[in-house]
């Protein structure tokens, strides 16, 4: 996205992280990273970023909201189930008292 990486700098990755830039701030951390592999700030900024799009675009990517999202959906699924059980059963009831 971002062309000139001789003006990649910490500085403006911040900048451009308070703005709302989370892509373009990921993208100079992670050439800062490539550039100092140690560099452990560098690194955890990524993985934020990272964490902060996923939460960002409403999907949720992390596997903790995941599995959130997969329990919900088995819960539902389940109680959906247990319902058309008890609605089964009451039809028959009113059908064997109408017979």
């Amino acid at each position: 996205m971002l062309k000139n990486k001789a003006l990649f700098t910490p500085t403006l990755a911040k900048v451009l992280e308070s703005q709302g830039y989370l892509r373009e701030a990921m993208e100079i951390y992670t050439h800062l990273l490539e550039q100092m592999p140690g560099h452990t700030a560098f690194r955890q900024k990524v993985a934020e970023m990272e964490r902060r799009l996923a939460e960002k675009s409403g999907t949720g990517n992390t596997l903790p909201a995941l599995f959130d999202e997969w329990l919900a959906l088995a819960l539902g699924y389940r109680r959906l189930e247990k319902l058309k059980l008890l609605h089964l059963q009451r039809r028959r009831q009113i059908n064997e008292t109408n017979t």
